[in-house]
């Protein structure tokens, strides 16, 4: 768990914005991130006074359940590398919200960031599941927006909501008040959530699928050996039995540059036929950055000349293709945390390493 800092709504108005801009910092230098980071401390000063005078002034008073909502900040999504600026977690909803000091409009890139974050949540957070998720994105210095009335969209994640330093203790309330008690019987606990596991939900892994069965991954290279289906088909085939026999089983492909190695993994992976009906899916892992990026560009364009949104068919492609490198820091630094997939495609594992060598790499 990556957490920046945590508290109840109560402590976190009554603690010093310094005591909590320096918990801020200890946790992003324990994480090796430390680029800007003078810029980065005036920014979480301003963001933590705002917030401190915009959540004082709405939740005493708002219900007798405020005392008990809960603040997050620079919160880390596990195993996405999103980092969300605050999220408020209330009895029945979760509110993301996302600032931009010094930006005058709502700028499309900035929207489809906290979008994404609430997305996120929604698709691969366990926690998340099946909740209220509200975005916010908050540019200190555009102008105000008019409050349209919000309700929740696919997977009840609700458009996007506008605000600027000025207002946004309104549009916070509007999230607040707006939208029908919600279905779930019992509270969101806040301890629960910020240990949440990854776990990827039947309906994002369902939807990658389509993705891939609509633009075979085949058509990325032209260069490969005559025997690539059948291999795929093989693979298929053990996966189903060890899943079947409840066996533990590694394959090794093998073949000269070229030979298809790759393109094997990448069709094996988002087959629906390796996980049971509601199972976890298989995932795809490359130390190798811009083989990642060209095989999601690949199947993401083909999107795109469907009509699809670019960012939304990219949300879909990274549920199967990741980077080994930040699948083993998380798991490296949550070591109780199981993978959540059975089935893990390694592409390059001639760089694979031992434990004593990893810990040096990450």
């Amino acid at each position: 768990m990556s957490v920046g800092y945590s508290s109840p709504i109560t402590a976190f108005l009554e603690t010093d914005t310094n005591q909590v801009v320096g918990v801020l910092a200890r946790s992003i230098a324990d994480s090796g991130i430390n680029s800007q980071y003078s810029r980065q401390i005036t920014v979480w000063k301003d963001e933590v006074d705002l917030l401190k005078r915009t959540l004082k002034s709405l939740t005493y008073g708002f219900t007798k359940e405020a005392p008990l909502w809960h603040i997050v900040l620079e919160y880390q999504i596990p195993r996405r590398q999103k980092r969300p600026d605050a999220i408020l977690i209330t009895e029945d909803r979760i509110i993301v919200i996302e600032f931009k000091f010094g930006m005058c409009t709502y700028e499309a890139p900035a929207r489809w960031q906290c979008e994404d974050y609430a997305m996120n949540l929604r698709d691969f957070h366990a926690e998340s599941k099946g909740r209220y998720l509200v975005p916010i994105l908050c540019a200190v210095d555009a102008p105000s927006c008019c409050l349209e009335p919000i309700w929740p969209n696919v997977g009840l994640v609700a458009p996007i909501l506008l605000a600027n330093g000025d207002n946004l203790e309104q549009v916070l309330g509007k999230a607040l008040r707006c939208l029908n008690p919600h279905p779930h019987s019992n509270p969101i606990d806040p301890a629960a959530w910020l240990s949440s596991p990854y776990r990827p939900t039947l309906t994002i892994i369902e939807a990658a699928e389509r993705l891939y069965c609509n633009h075979s991954v085949r058509e990325i290279s032209h260069n490969y050996a005559d025997n690539l289906k059948e291999t795929t088909d093989m693979l298929s085939n053990v996966i189903v039995d060890a899943r079947k026999n409840l066996k533990r089983i590694i394959c090794f492909v093998t073949g000269v540059p070229g030979a298809g190695k790759t393109l094997t993994g990448l069709n094996v992976v988002p087959d629906p036929i390796i996980r049971s009906k509601l199972g976890p899916s298989g995932i795809f892992l490359s130390g190798n950055g811009p083989l990642v990026k060209i095989v999601r560009a690949a199947l993401v364009a083909n999107q795109q000349k469907s009509g699809r949104r670019r960012l939304e068919a990219e949300h879909e492609v990274s549920t199967f293709i990741q980077n080994v490198h930040q699948f083993l820091r998380f798991h490296r630094e949550s070591p109780e945390e199981i993978p959540h997939e059975h089935v893990v495609v390694f592409d390059e594992a001639q760089r694979a390493w031992d434990r004593t060598q990893m810990k040096k790499k990450q």
